[in-house]
């Protein structure tokens, strides 16, 4: 709904944006209603996923956030889980940005043989955490993956220096 009313904000004031944002929209939730549904998505499909969903966010956040993202070409068919990466993008949005204070987030994931490595590093403003009820999506993430990819991954998750890193090694192969 934020989303929306952002988008709303901008049809006098940048037409282009908001069409081109509420296209964005669209093939986002067409990806929720019929992607999300199965046991595996292509990864190509749940990064393009991920630059829709971060361009949206972009729409609500001040000029103070410095983002950058880095996603790999894939040219071969790995499969996962869907939705199983955009938790820590959601955070990272949600907990790592003051409107007034500097922001950072940093996206990156990449491939090496078997595994994807995915980080996410973002500003932490502590003040702000105790306001949210943070933790609960991690967590679900956590039972999720250990459900999915029991053996198979690696979580770690740690505050340090006014940053918060959510770091994910997952082995897809079957």
């Amino acid at each position: 709904f934020n989303t929306l009313n952002n988008v709303y904000s901008l049809i006098d004031s940048s037409p282009s944006i908001a069409k081109t944002s509420i296209h964005s929209l669209s093939k986002m939730m067409r990806y929720l209603l019929h992607e999300s549904t199965t046991n595996k998505v292509p990864l190509a499909k749940e990064i393009e996923f991920l630059e829709r969903y971060i361009d949206l966010m972009q729409l609500r956040v001040s000029s103070n956030l410095k983002l950058q993202k880095s996603f790999p070409i894939i040219n071969r068919p790995i499969q996962i889980a869907p939705l199983l990466l955009i938790s820590f993008i959601e955070n990272a949005f949600k907990h790592g940005i003051d409107a007034v204070q500097p922001s950072t987030i940093k996206i990156d994931l990449t491939i090496d043989n078997d595994e994807i490595h995915y980080v996410v590093i973002n500003s932490s403003f502590p003040q702000k955490e105790k306001v949210t009820d943070s933790g609960i999506g991690l967590e679900n993430l956590k039972k999720r993956l250990e459900l999915l990819y029991p053996n198979k991954f690696e979580l770690i998750t740690k505050g340090h220096n006014d940053f918060f890193t959510a770091k994910l090694i997952l082995n897809f192969n079957e």
